[in-house]
């Protein structure tokens, strides 16, 4: 499915990236993965298996994966998928599916411009509203989604914190990786 093929693309890229050899063919079977699933009838629209319709998360962890795999911003699939994942925009109230809102700000830290800005300027203040500020908490969010509340409170706080340190954590190559 999509969410595992992100998590692995990650893992093999921060491989090659820390020196260690991956085949070039672990990556192209990833595209060829994300070929399958994107929506024939809108270009840069994923869905989490090939029997479902595309979303807003799946989405953004393509558009992720795209961008690992070499894929540039100006690319136009790329902006279809911004302009998707801008369509669902962090709202707490919304069930805070933090799963999602990390991959897509990594996904847009990534593409930049008018997007990443747009979706920065939501993320951040959410986030922040709704991290427990005093007491034995302090620090932590609470688990609202299905996600969050199987992974718990460790699991919440470290990718909410993830989503508000992307700026200084990763930024993709330019080009595909090396063969």
């Amino acid at each position: 499915d999509t969410s595992v093929i992100g998590w692995q693309v990650m893992a093999m890229h921060s491989a090659r990236r820390s020196g260690f050899s991956v085949p070039r063919e672990a990556f192209d079977a990833a595209g060829v993965w994300l070929d399958g699933v994107e929506s024939r009838s809108s270009a840069g629209r994923y869905s989490y298996s090939r029997s479902e319709v595309p979303s807003a998360a799946m989405t953004a962890e393509a558009m992720f994966i795209r961008q690992l795999l070499g894929h540039a911003s100006g690319e136009a699939r790329m902006g279809q998928s911004a302009a998707f994942v801008l369509e669902m925009p962090p709202r707490w109230a919304d069930g805070a599916p933090t799963h999602y809102w990390y991959y897509a700000t990594l996904a847009l830290f990534q593409h930049q411009g008018e997007s990443w800005r747009a979706w920065n300027e939501l993320l951040v203040p959410e986030l922040l509203k709704h991290q427990h500020q005093s007491g034995p908490r302090a620090g932590t969010w609470d688990p609202k989604d299905e996600w969050s509340r199987l992974g718990g409170r460790i699991y919440q706080t470290a990718i909410c914190t993830l989503s508000l340190e992307v700026y200084y954590r990763y930024k993709a190559p330019a080009a595909a990786p090396e063969r």
